[in-house]
Parts: structure tokens; sequence; C-alpha cells
């Protein structure tokens, strides 16, 4: 645990039909929270009502798009070491 970050998750429900348009949107908001808090914001989807065959395939692609699984904590805490204002999503 990394106990000098501040860091949240900001994420929204998406499908399918919208992954791309829901992480675009929310790498904005995170852009924007990043700008005027002193928070490190990483984006992420909720995926639903999508077929569970599908998860794994949806999954890679919003990780592709910019999302993160938060399964490594140390990329968020290293985003600290970079400096304020960077792009809210690291590569993954």
């Amino acid at each position: 645990m990394y106990m000098d970050t501040n860091a949240s998750g900001i994420t929204d429900h998406g499908s399918y039909s919208n992954l791309e348009r829901i992480i675009e949107s929310t790498k904005k908001d995170c852009e924007l929270a990043e700008k005027y808090w002193d928070i490190i914001a990483v984006p992420g989807i909720e995926l639903t009502n999508i077929p569970a065959a599908s998860v794994d395939g949806m999954a890679k692609s919003a990780k592709e798009l910019g999302c993160t699984d938060g399964s490594d904590p140390w990329r968020v805490n290293s985003r600290r070491s970079r400096g304020r204002n960077k792009p809210c999503c690291g590569e993954i």
C-alpha cells in the first residue's frame, strides 16, 4: 500500500455499443480532476449487459483504449514521480 498517494478511480457503466465513447469521456474527467485536485485519477469502465464470453475481449479493448484494471498499484504510485498534469492514462 502506498500511503503517500491520493488516487481515485473514475468509472462509468458501458457495453459493446459505447465502450470507446465512455472511455474517452472518462479520460477527460480524469484530466480535469487531476488539473484541479491533488489526486491521481485513474480511468476505468464497468462492463455491463454483455455476454460472459465477451468479457475478456472487451476488457482487453478497454485497456488498449486507456483503462486500467487496477492490478498494478505501482503504475499508479509511479505516476506521482513523473509529475503533475500528465495524461491520466499510462500505457497498459
